[in-house]
């Protein structure tokens, strides 16, 4: 036979096992670990030829950014992600 429902908060709330949030806080990370990733996209962006942006003059500015200033920095880009990303947890 089944028990009767209760009425209070406490047996409707469930806890979470500690294991719970350690996933949520490898994927944030802290701000040293984002902070090589930012450096290195900012680099990359000033770091784009004049000559690529003056080819593209005619074009808008988002059109601009995304033809040539972010394909042309893709290379520091992706070194920032991958010196800034958590080592593996085992």
């Amino acid at each position: 036979m089944l028990a009767p429902p209760s009425n209070s908060l406490a047996s409707t709330t469930v806890s979470k096992p500690k294991s719970a949030w350690k996933a949520p806080s490898i994927r944030m990370g802290t701000k040293g670990d984002v902070l090589p990733g930012l450096v290195n996209t900012l680099l990359g962006v000033k770091g784009v030829n004049p000559r690529f942006i003056r080819a593209g003059l005619g074009a808008r500015r988002a059109t601009l950014l995304l033809k040539v200033v972010i394909p042309a920095a893709l290379a520091p880009i992706f070194s920032g992600m991958r010196v800034s990303r958590p080592p593996p947890s085992r």
